[in-house]
């Protein structure tokens, strides 16, 4: 080699092991997450925290990207496309509505639903245990048979009660009539099995909550099954308001977090599994290649129930100690 040329090529290889090895690594994923959450810095923070558990650091093995939305704008059709233009590697999405609109955008993509409802008659699994489509995750209410339990736990917070009402809050446009069917089967069954009359009001958007809960109210209901569908939420005060209102007790599929009063009863799974479950399945398709058509979606290992006796006292009613026993947690 030629000492001019043998010059150049001492510079060249100094510069290049100065240099970060940037390109001898591999580029950080990029995980979207629709919709996005009010305390959204505390929340990223938990997100990052559940990742690092299982090896992985935000900034060197992924990057979030966030869209802007929120879960109770109903701006999830825009949402959703923002998204897929930003050709993520992988998509948390926070609900059946929001995972139906990205699969409607893309079938390539893996999708992981933190929370869902009921996947297959959404048309986003083929059936639990092989999605066969390019999305898994959690579900809350699929084969759980969940809503008769809320009635289960309605009677026995008041025992002899025979009025109950729905405030239901999953509902088209975001949730088709074929995925909510189940949920409508479920409460009659119970309802029947339980000698109970039913009056399901459906809220499907801010506007109509207040029409919701005045049709509601002329019914006189004895007790109030709240759901958490993204209609109702941002008036999650007002629904609980009218059970305290009407004195009757009230349970709710999800925690109703940051406002008062409170449900008398919230019986759902922990948060937290939902999300550390979706984070293993996003973490095992990107780094050991798994399919999300191969990932069975997973159902809650448990549920757990919240009485509130704040809530007991504001509507004159004495819990029995039979269901106070069977509580995870009791909030005086």
């Amino acid at each position: 080699m030629r000492r001019i040329e043998r010059r150049r090529f001492l510079i060249a290889a100094g510069a290049l092991a100065a240099a970060p090895l940037v390109r001898g690594q591999k580029k950080p994923y990029r995980i979207g997450l629709v919709p996005e959450f009010d305390e959204l810095p505390t929340f990223r923070a938990e997100l990052a925290r559940l990742f690092q558990q299982l090896g992985w650091r935000e900034g060197s093995d992924f990057d979030f990207i966030f869209t802007g939305a929120k879960y109770d704008t109903l701006e999830i059709e825009a949402a959703t496309a923002r998204m897929v233009a930003e050709k993520p590697d992988l998509i948390l999405a926070v609900g059946t509505s929001v995972a139906a609109s990205l699969y409607r955008r893309t079938r390539t993509m893996p999708i992981v639903m933190v929370v869902s409802g009921y996947s297959v008659e959404a048309g986003l699994a083929e059936s639990l245990a092989r999605p066969g489509k390019n999305v898994t995750g959690t579900t809350i209410y699929a084969g759980t048979g969940v809503w008769a339990k809320y009635l289960e736990l309605l009677q026995s917070a008041k025992p002899g009660l025979k009025r109950v009402g729905m405030l239901m809050s999953y509902t088209p446009p975001g949730h088709t009539r074929a995925e909510i069917e189940p949920v409508y089967r479920e409460v009659a069954q119970g309802a029947d099995m339980l000698g109970l009359q039913m009056r399901i009001v459906e809220v499907p958007s801010p506007e109509r909550v207040d029409p919701a809960l005045a049709e509601m109210e002329s019914w006189r209901p004895e007790a109030l099954v709240l759901t958490s569908g993204q209609g109702a939420w941002t008036a999650r005060e007002k629904l609980s308001g009218l059970a305290v209102r009407l004195r009757v007790p009230s349970v709710t599929d999800f925690p109703w977090l940051g406002i008062e009063p409170q449900p008398l009863l919230t019986y759902a799974p922990e948060v937290l599994s939902l999300w550390r479950a979706a984070i293993t399945y996003a973490v095992r398709i990107l780094r050991d290649g798994a399919r999300p058509g191969d990932l069975p979606i997973q159902q809650p290992a448990k549920f757990e129930l919240e009485v509130n006796l704040t809530t007991a006292r504001a509507i004159g009613l004495t819990v029995p100690q039979s269901l106070l026993l069977r509580a995870d947690r009791v909030i005086q």
